[in-house]
């Protein structure tokens, strides 16, 4: 069994309210569903807010309501597993409510399949299509290659940084797919926001780097985070540049 969790609230800081936001007649949060849909799994939203429960209740999508203490998207996975009793060793993605519009269903399966074969890590995804534009906006977060002197195994560094230094070990854009077992989900909840985590607000920080296996993909996925981001994606739906997906949820 695979529970695709999507987390969202109404109080983003850079873009409130925006999983209810309009683009080309549907909500964010309804394309973000819909992605996943078409792409076999069903989508659960997680939200603290009631008028998106009762969106979501009125457009027949699962959702559980959290509390309004988690600090990101990951630890209201985490108490969605506690809410729902998921066994341990069930295997559990975090799909941030942000993006949508990917078309290759190994965006997600890829990691599943990988926590699969060892649930010991968590995987993620980064794309390998990226722009000038990515680089030189601490909006997009990177992922980069780090040295690893201690095994074999490579390791991976996720920063918001947009300085020339970052380079010669720049992989790509870090997409918000998290993919792990409901107990590394719990491990996760317990521990306390390091300073890295809290200077950069990156989630994907708290997880141990030994842990992380970032997979690449060529998808580029439309994420809105900004109102800039909210611009181009309209953009692109008035220039006939994005498809649309039909397929109910």
């Amino acid at each position: 069994m695979v529970k695709v969790f999507v987390p969202t609230r109404l109080n983003s800081s850079r873009l409130p309210g925006k999983p209810l936001i309009q683009i080309a007649g549907k909500t964010l949060l309804v394309w973000c569903c819909q992605s996943i849909s078409a792409n076999g799994y069903t989508p659960i939203v997680l939200a603290p807010d009631m008028e998106i429960i009762n969106f979501c209740k009125g457009q027949n999508i699962d959702v559980v309501q959290t509390g309004i203490d988690c600090l990101n998207g990951t630890e209201r996975v985490a108490e969605a597993c506690d809410l729902l009793k998921i066994p341990d060793d069930e295997i559990v993605v975090n799909c941030q409510g942000d993006m949508f519009g990917w078309k290759d269903p190994s965006f997600l399966s890829t990691p599943i399949e990988a926590v699969t074969a060892d649930p010991q890590i968590m995987a993620t995804v980064y794309s390998t299509e990226f722009s000038l534009l990515d680089i030189a906006s601490e909006d997009t977060v990177k992922v980069l290659s780090v040295k690893n002197k201690i095994s074999k195994g490579p390791r991976f560094r996720f920063t918001r940084t947009t300085t020339r230094h970052i380079l010669p070990s720049l992989l790509g854009v870090h997409f918000g797919v998290y993919v792990a077992s409901r107990s590394k989900f719990r491990w996760y909840a317990e521990q306390v926001p390091g300073h890295r985590e809290q200077m950069e607000g990156l989630e994907q920080l708290r997880w141990k780097p030994s842990d992380i296996l970032a997979i690449a993909t060529e998808e580029y996925p439309m994420k809105v985070d900004t109102p800039e981001d909210l611009s181009k994606a309209e953009s692109l739906f008035m220039g006939g540049k994005y498809a649309n997906f039909d397929d109910p949820l």
